[in-house]
């Protein structure tokens, strides 16, 4: 199976889970998107920017037919495949500890940087699940709205995106070590280095 022909179906898949996922949340009227699930998968298993980008805005793009606003957290959703690439050409999903530290980090970064915008540019007249979560919450605490929001987009995009971490880490757990590797190799269109390689080069350099 050649490179493009690999790329095209793994960000197909993607682009499914993450529309199937979405329009489920959707019509059951949850607080949750799920919608970046397929997106983690493919940039987990493929380790390529441009894969697991592509999938991010084309999911979010094709999820605004249903969901108006996620055409707005494709940028999010980049930023997830972005560092999701990075987190799995640096260490394995398979590290408990290194993924579940990732994962916080992820999150908290990116309902900080979501508070951040919609706050700039809709303000406390917003009409969301959230926004209205987020006055109900300022004012029984009596804190800033601002913060207020922060919090509640923290925990729902925690409780959201740690679903889907589950799903992706259960997913993936299901795929052998072999058949992992050989499909991240086909992406590349070449086998990755070993250490025994690395080190030969790095005495030729010298």
């Amino acid at each position: 199976m050649n490179y493009n022909l690999r790329r095209n179906i793994l960000t197909a898949f993607g682009i499914a889970i993450n529309i199937t996922l979405s329009y489920i949340m959707t019509k059951k009227g949850l607080p949750f998107f799920l919608d970046t699930a397929g997106t983690i998968i493919v940039s987990a298993i493929s380790g390529v920017l441009f894969v697991g980008i592509s999938t991010a805005v084309l999911s979010s793009a094709l999820c605004s037919l249903f969901a108006a606003g996620s055409i707005y957290f494709s940028f999010f959703n980049g930023l997830i495949a972005i560092f999701t690439v990075w987190f799995v050409n640096k260490y394995s999903y398979k590290n408990f500890e290194k993924t579940i530290l990732f994962s916080f980090l992820l999150v908290l970064i990116c309902s900080l940087v979501d508070a951040i915008v919609q706050i700039i540019l809709f303000g406390s007249e917003q009409t969301t699940l959230i926004a209205q979560y987020a006055r109900s919450f300022s004012f029984d605490s009596n804190i800033p709205y601002a913060v207020s929001y922060f919090i509640i987009d923290f925990l729902l995009c925690s409780m959201d995106k740690g679903l889907s971490f589950i799903f992706v880490i259960l997913l993936l757990s299901l795929i052998p070590e072999s058949k992992f590797k050989s499909f991240k190799e086909g992406i590349w269109k070449q086998k990755s280095l070993s250490d025994s390689d690395l080190h030969s080069i790095k005495e030729w350099c010298r």
